[in-house]
């Protein structure tokens, strides 16, 4: 054998072994469950403080990121009506695969294996470091927004029509800041919604009415002033049934049961925990026993896919991602700000700048929109009934509300309404500054509730060694009376407003309880921070740059109409400022994820 073909016979052993276990390595890779002994998260272990919140994020990180797999819960329903048991969009799946079991439709579900396959992208950037200034994708993108080509499909009426609405994925950078500014605002409309009928039951037969509109919102920047108001809302007390009739006819901006929901693009849930228990089942057909119980309502074959405590892992790593970010370019400091004026004279309006938290706590509610102590039930079990009834939630059940409830503010609105004498005729300012007193006295946002969930605390500091794309935080701030507030630059008032014919879907969205769904052509006033890095734009993606994101608002009927006319008589100049500044709201990359500069 000659010395030639030797060193061939030693490259092509070397080549097998390599490409060996490469393969092994790969197929091993391939095969790791997403749910695994190290990361899996026990509720009560949880809950008795034995797991620290670096564990606990990094297990949610996992079921963020990796692929779940059959070993994890199948990933998909049971097969069609050819294929017994069948599951629930088994009649979906048989019309677009009749020869071939496939799970996946991305048509109404089903259409991904991770959360990372749509949440995946922050933007791009001149990477430190590069002789060039070349653009790139910014690092560390989980939890980011998605391209167009991962819109969301939601069809529950498949096959006619074939598809309802659309969705592009938002980013979920913050989260835990926009939970609790939502729990806060709802608070306060619960809160005046019980001293209403406090004040109702004073005066029976008589229809009592109170304001929406507080200050406890009350944001401001260089420019202007805001206030968050969500109209009126009045109640007539009947003596004879100890029952209440109330009035939402003028209440603006929130649904009827006053219940702020602040995810979603309609606004349609109540906690982040419920959006990632239905966001598992929905898209990977990953079922949390908190919603299902230990029943095979997918008929996979499985039950308890996702346990309580790996869901409260899940959520916890969603809501400590890092917040948004204001970068300012140097040079462009004078048309930032001249930008930044103008949006607060044309745009914020809805867009508020900042929103203000009581408190750095956030409480993650187990059975975040059902009753903790109702018995879940799914006929059929796994066997051939195709139907599935899983008991409609109810407000009262709502984890917001129940955490309402047991802050005891209820009681001591009424005891301070009998102590002070209050009634329908007293001054506005009477009743506002009772309210502001009661709710100060005991925070709904501020007091213990460990024993309804897990509670994050939103400003932990380096010290606490957790992961990088936790940090950085928003800072508290001392204000009078020593009140420490959380300014949360979110751009939004977190209502809702009539968009117009231009942006409508072609039905209405139910929310996370029954009988409550939002109109076709209401949204959510979408927050605006890390805009800059959350292209495409609007709910489906329609809008490939800021500008044609702005005009798009306009259409018949729109609540925007006027800003957009004001935006359009800006003119050139004037409009490039508004953009030079919303780019400066932007995603910020991981920490230390810098190429190095060169020698």
């Amino acid at each position: 054998m000659t010395k030639l073909k030797r060193m061939l016979l030693a490259l092509s052993s070397t080549l097998l072994l390599v490409g060996s276990i490469f393969t092994f390595n790969a197929s091993a890779l391939a095969q790791t469950n997403a749910i695994t002994p190290e990361v899996n998260i026990d509720q009560q272990t949880l809950l008795n403080g034995d797991y620290t919140l670096r564990k606990v994020l990094e297990s949610g990180e996992q079921f963020f990121s990796v692929p779940f797999t059959p070993y994890d819960g199948k990933t998909g329903d049971g097969m069609g009506e050819a294929r017994i048991p069948s599951g629930p969009k088994s009649a979906q799946r048989e019309a677009f695969y009749p020869h071939a079991d496939i799970n996946f439709l991305k048509l109404n579900g089903l259409g991904a294996q991770s959360c990372f396959e749509c949440h995946n992208t922050i933007g791009t950037y001149h990477a430190p470091g590069t002789e060039s200034q070349a653009m790139v994708r910014k690092p560390g993108g989980t939890g980011g927004t998605a391209g167009f080509a991962s819109n969301a499909f939601i069809n529950g009426d498949f096959p006619n029509p074939l598809t309802e609405i659309i969705r592009n994925s938002p980013h979920a950078f913050g989260s835990g800041y926009v939970q609790e500014l939502a729990n806060q605002i709802t608070h306060e409309l619960q809160s005046i919604k019980s001293l209403t009928h406090n004040l109702a039951q004073r005066s029976p037969g008589k229809n009592v009415s109170q304001s929406l509109d507080f200050s406890r919102a009350v944001s401001s920047d260089n420019y202007n002033t805001y206030n968050v108001g969500y109209g009126l809302f009045s109640s007539t007390y009947n003596p004879n049934t100890g029952q209440f009739t109330d009035d939402t006819s003028q209440v603006r901006g929130v649904a009827t049961d006053l219940v702020v929901r602040p995810f979603q693009w309609k606004g349609i849930a109540s906690s982040l925990r419920h959006f990632v228990r239905d966001a598992l089942n929905f898209h990977f057909s990953m079922q949390a026993s908190e919603k299902f119980g230990h029943f095979d309502c997918d008929r996979d074959g499985k039950i308890d896919e996702m346990t309580v405590g790996n869901v409260t892992a899940l959520t916890s790593f969603v809501a400590m991602i890092r917040p948004p970010t204001q970068v300012i370019p140097s040079g462009k400091e004078d048309v930032v700000a001249r930008g930044q004026q103008l949006f607060g004279q044309t745009c914020a309006s809805c867009h508020i700048p900042k929103l203000r938290i009581q408190s750095p706590l956030t409480t993650l509610i187990a059975n975040p929109n059902q009753n903790p102590d109702q018995i879940l039930n799914c006929p059929g079990g796994g066997g051939g009934n195709s139907s599935i009834i899983i008991p409609e939630p109810s407000t009262e059940s709502l984890a917001v509300i129940r955490q309402f409830k047991a802050s005891g503010i209820e009681g001591r609105l009424e005891e301070a309404v009998r102590i002070s004498n209050l009634n329908e005729n007293s001054s506005p300012e009477a009743v506002q500054n009772l309210l502001e007193e009661s709710f100060r006295s005991v925070a709904p946002t501020a007091f213990d509730s460990s024993a309804l969930g897990y509670t994050l605390h939103l400003t932990p500091t380096a010290a606490d060694n957790l992961p990088n794309y936790v940090y950085p935080r928003l800072p508290e701030t001392q204000l009078l009376f020593a009140d420490n507030v959380i300014n949360v630059p979110l751009y939004s008032d977190l209502r809702l407003h009539d968009m117009g014919e231009g942006l409508s879907d072609t039905v209405e969205q139910q929310t996370d309880v029954q009988g409550i769904k939002i109109p076709a052509r209401q949204f959510l006033t979408r927050p605006l921070w890390g805009v800059a890095d959350s292209g495409p734009w609007l709910h489906d993606g329609r809008a490939r740059d800021l500008k044609e994101a702005i005009l798009m608002h306009e259409s018949e009927g729109s609540e925007a109409n006027p800003a957009i006319e004001a935006f359009k008589n800006l003119g050139s100049d004037g409009q490039e400022a508004i953009i030079a500044f919303l780019e400066t709201l932007q995603l910020p990359p991981l920490p230390n994820n810098a190429l190095p500069l060169p020698k």
